[in-house]
């Protein structure tokens, strides 16, 4: 089962490095339209409002480490079998 889930997050953590490294682009950080609550995903919408404040170099740092964290305790658990 450790395997399973140290797999799991390995994979997620390689996603999440592969939207970091190649999706996040500076005209997908563009300016906020002020409109919320149009798609009907509230916390969405809000998370990108504030994230939208900050710079694009950030947030790619920012889900870079999220990435190899993820990938990091992938490993972790599947290396680690008393968990």
């Amino acid at each position: 089962m450790n395997v399973f889930i140290g797999a799991l997050l390995v994979l997620w953590g390689l996603t999440v490095l592969y939207a970091s490294l190649s999706q996040i682009k500076t005209a997908a950080v563009g300016k906020d339209k002020g409109v919320v609550n149009v798609s009907g995903f509230l916390e969405w919408e809000l998370l990108f409002k504030v994230l939208h404040k900050f710079p694009v170099g950030f947030l790619k740092g920012f889900t870079l480490v999220m990435g190899i964290s993820f990938v990091l305790f992938g490993i972790y658990v599947m290396l680690h079998p008393e968990l």
